[in-house]
């Protein structure tokens, strides 16, 4: 096995710089910087799924609850997330998208579907 000699050659320092560059391509191909990448993720797992508990959410979108519970600070004050009672579990919160927020999702995912070819194009079969 061979050591890692570079700071800059190991995975610890490749994968969060990764991260940035996809990030900087999302906010290039749609477009935009409304809805960043880990918000889009979010708000089309509440689209498709409806209302989840933010543990739920953060399980679904691989997402840390304290990095969860900033960003849906943030996309709620915008409006476009509400959070409610759970319904069975008074001392729990639902978070669900709302109309505000699926019409700026819809907006971005052809975008994004865009971005999805360019980084995973479809296997060629032979």
């Amino acid at each position: 096995m061979r050591v890692i000699s570079e700071l800059e050659s190991g995975i610890g320092f490749l994968t969060p710089l990764l991260d940035a560059r996809y990030d900087a391509l999302y906010q290039t191909v749609t477009r935009q910087n409304e809805i960043t990448l880990r918000q889009f993720g979010a708000l089309m797992a509440l689209y498709q799924r409806g209302p989840l508990t933010p543990s739920v959410l953060a399980d679904r979108i691989s997402c840390d609850r304290n990095t969860l519970r900033k960003m849906l600070k943030r996309t709620a004050a915008r409006k476009l997330v509400a959070k409610t009672a759970h319904a069975e579990d008074r001392r729990s919160i639902q978070v669900q998208i709302t109309p505000k927020g699926a019409d700026a999702l819809l907006k971005v995912v052809p975008l994004a579907a865009e971005l999805q070819e360019i980084i995973l194009p479809p296997t060629q079969q032979e």
